[in-house]
């Protein structure tokens, strides 16, 4: 259950850094708070619905999602570097910054998923 709660987060940390990116990085089109919240239940019930329903495959659901998490950050990190490099603006080392920040959760699920599998004693 900690590692659903830890993924859900991890969930709405990642909605909310990469639409907040987009609102500083396109000045015309601006996503609105409700289209945030509205994406952020959409894809929290998504994800719970598929772990919730699926109780065979519970740990591979959330051990995917967690690396798809992970992917999409490293990815948003790596975007963010390069721009920073090249455009030399300073909104994209702080978007960074909390890119990696936003690491430690995705993580930290997966090593626990790691720690599950070795043997105890």
């Amino acid at each position: 259950m900690l590692e659903l709660i830890l993924t859900n987060i991890s969930i709405i940390l990642l909605i909310l850094l990469l639409s907040s990116f987009i609102n500083e990085h396109t000045g015309v089109q601006k996503i609105k708070s409700k289209k945030r919240k509205y994406t952020i239940y959409t894809v929290l019930l998504i994800v719970n619905f598929i772990y919730f329903f699926d109780s065979y495959n519970e740990d591979e659901t959330l051990l995917s999602s967690n690396l798809i998490i992970l992917g999409i950050d490293i990815l948003f990190i790596l975007t963010n570097f390069f721009s920073l490099i090249f455009k030399r603006k300073g909104f994209y080392g702080k978007y960074m910054v909390l890119g990696i920040l936003f690491l430690i959760l995705p993580f930290f699920s997966i090593m626990m998923f790691a720690l599950r599998g070795l043997p105890h004693g």
